[in-house]
């Protein structure tokens, strides 16, 4: 009996995300991140008119920013058009595939090798690496970062309420094409349901507008407060302790 009320005090605690709740944090997103929203919109444009590369720098320095911005002088342009222009032909055939109706385990082997190659250049790392892949395959590849991957801030993370009521995993994925094919896989199954029609964002866009409304904005939050704090304590005239 005991096992029981458990096991429904368990299931009531769980986090109940219904479609209503998913497209709330869509809307959510677009009043956050508005400009750096439409930046975003205005990268699409440009690899439609042609202007690839133009549109990956534009996201590297506005979504990416923590790891280009140290890199950006010794950025190798060059290697870094021929690395994507190689990717992007290789998955060519993947063109017209979405996360949610795809099998993912048949193209395992080139979701890892790809994620690899852009992960090991300087100024993308695993974090642009993820935003590089959504911008080739924007229906089928899902960006991340390091709050959305539960790498940083650890305590605060677990105490988010998607993690502490069971809708996102409290574990890390690792910073490879292995962790990101796993975290690709772990959205396809929840988010399954959740995703609806949009004629401006795909499903991958959606998933990632929710994992950032809940998870990466709350943590930024935490952190900016802490910080603030910290600046604060910085500021108080020291106490002189001579008599």
């Amino acid at each position: 009996m005991d096992g029981f009320i458990r096991l429904v005090s368990d299931y009531k605690m769980r986090l109940n995300v219904t479609t209503g709740t998913f497209k709330r944090a869509t809307k959510e997103f677009d009043k956050i991140e508005d400009a750096r929203g439409k930046l975003y919109y205005n990268a699409l444009r440009l690899i439609n008119a042609g202007l690839v590369l133009d549109a990956h720098i534009l996201i590297l320095a506005t979504w990416n920013t923590a790891a280009f911005r140290y890199a950006l002088r010794k950025f190798n342009l060059e290697a870094y058009q021929q690395t994507v222009h190689s990717i992007s032909s290789d998955l060519t055939p993947l063109r017209a595939s979405d996360l949610i109706h795809t099998d993912l385990a048949p193209h395992r082997p080139l979701i890892l090798k790809s994620f690899t190659a852009l992960k090991n250049i300087r100024g993308v790392g695993v974090t642009g690496a993820s935003k590089v892949l959504h911008l080739i395959n924007t229906g089928l590849f899902l960006p991340w970062d390091n709050y959305i991957r539960g790498q940083k801030m650890r305590k605060d993370f677990k105490n988010l309420t998607v993690v502490r009521r069971g809708f996102w995993p409290s574990g890390k994925f690792e910073g490879n094409g292995r962790g990101y094919y796993k975290f690709l896989l772990m959205c396809q199954q929840k988010f399954r349901h959740l995703v609806f029609h949009d004629s401006q964002k795909t499903y991958a866009k959606q998933i990632d507008e929710f994992n950032f409304v809940n998870i990466t904005v709350p943590l930024q939050k935490i952190q900016g407060k802490r910080e603030k704090a910290r600046k604060q304590r910085l500021k108080r005239p020291r106490v002189s302790r001579d008599k």
